[in-house]
Order: C-alpha cells, then structure tokens, then sequence
C-alpha cells in the first residue's frame, strides 16, 4: 500500500495517495486554521470542532460545558455562542432541557433572528426522565 502513497508532506514525511489529500493534510495540520484551544492549564489539546474540544474537556477534565465556559477563554466562548445560534435556528426543541440562563439567551436570540420551523411540543408518552430511564435499565437482569 505504501508505494500508491507518492504524495508526502515535506514538513511531517507523511504520505498521500492523492495531491488533495496531501493539500488538505497541509491546510489542516501545518497552517493556522481557527482552532478552539482547552483553556485549562497545561494541556495543549486543540481542534477545529467544537464538538471534539466538548467531548475531550468533558472526558479528560471531568467537568461540563458550563463549567468550562465559566474557565475557558474567549475561543470557547464563541464556540459556545456559535452552537446555541445553531440550536436556536435549526433545533428550538432542545433548549427544553436547558438551564434557564441559556433558554432566556436562546429565546433573546430567536426573537432578532427568528426559527427556521415551528416549535416542537413532546407528546406526553414521549417525555421520560433520567431517573425512570435508570430505573427501568436496573431492572433489566443480564446473566
């Protein structure tokens, strides 16, 4: 497989199979690109999705997206923005589960920019909480 890979990065040695894949290699690992850095101390994890940032501050750092907003930088924060716009504009539903600080931005929000699609109201037989849902798992004997 390695002799189809003619494309190498001169910077890393790393090979590509196709000149885009090694432009894209460089794009995104060698020049600035917008990454969102972990503010926490000493950790050098960086990327280019909120989401990955999200996951590895929740797995590695043990705390939430709240607590890291109240300990992050201005990156985090405007990733966070950026992802409540997005909850507002394309999935209203969601902020039901949210902390009235963030359903009062989400709502200050819709009421400039407006939603893409009407509210969605959960049937009742639709809502469970955590509690019941732990409870009926607990239930489940598995041998």
């Amino acid at each position: 497989m390695a002799e189809f890979r003619r494309f190498q990065c001169e910077e890393c040695e790393r090979a590509f199979v196709r000149p885009a894949e090694l432009e894209r290699h460089r794009e995104k690992v060698h020049e600035d690109s917008p990454y969102l850095f972990c503010q926490h101390q000493s950790c050098s994890f960086k990327s280019v999705y909120y989401r990955s940032l999200a996951r590895h501050i929740e797995q590695k750092h043990g705390c939430t997206k709240r607590e890291s907003k109240r300990e992050g930088g201005d990156a985090q924060v405007r990733a966070d923005e950026r992802l409540m716009m997005n909850k507002a504009a394309t999935m209203p539903w969601l902020d039901q589960d949210q902390d009235d600080d963030t359903r009062r931005q989400l709502q200050d929000w819709r009421d400039v920019n407006g939603t893409i699609e009407e509210e969605h109201e959960p049937e009742a037989e639709e809502e469970y909480s955590i509690e019941l849902l732990c409870q009926q798992f607990n239930k489940i004997n598995i041998c």
